[in-house]
């Protein structure tokens, strides 16, 4: 049975060799994230430093990602095993996010807080249109992600950033 928190990334290094390689959904999201100028290159080297082969039994194939800062949900909530499409579900993940945010705020660590905070609102964009029993709940949440984030990338001299979310 395959994994579903692995996706399979295609590296090409020539017109003759293409390999497939399993990867955490987290790693591939890193890669497809990553800035890039014209041309849509990156904008400093992406380097596989380790590579190898993993058993099926290995435990990294099937134990869950937490971030040592406790955050357990993946960056993107597609990519996420819990069931986002409930309201409810993208809610509390949103809120556990906002707080982990806030603690990192608090580190003075804004760059961090801004991730946490963007990918909280990204838990919440799942559900555009909030059910009527939790539009206010989400409103209340959405409202000062909004702020803080904006808050956060001027904090940490990212201008383009700011002008995104303000969008």
């Amino acid at each position: 049975m395959e994994n579903p928190s692995v996706r399979h990334l295609r590296i090409s290094l020539s017109s003759h060799q293409t390999y497939s390689l399993p990867v955490p959904f987290l790693t591939v999201r890193r890669v497809e994230d990553y800035t890039t100028s014209d041309g849509d290159v990156p904008v400093d080297p992406i380097v596989i430093a380790d590579a190898g082969e993993l058993s099926p039994s290995d435990p990294s194939l099937t134990e869950p990602v937490v971030a040592s800062d406790g955050d357990p949900y993946e960056d993107h909530p597609e990519d996420d095993s819990r069931d986002t499409q409930d309201p409810k579900v993208a809610l509390e993940a949103a809120s556990t996010l906002r707080t982990l945010g806030n603690a990192r705020w608090k580190e003075s660590a804004a760059a961090d807080a801004l991730a946490k905070w963007q990918k909280a609102l990204r838990y919440l964009d799942v559900h555009h249109d909030a059910p009527e029993d939790l539009a206010d709940e989400f409103l209340a949440l959405r409202s000062p992600l909004l702020l803080n984030s904006a808050l956060a990338a001027q904090r940490a001299h990212a201008p383009r950033s700011t002008q995104q979310i303000l969008r």
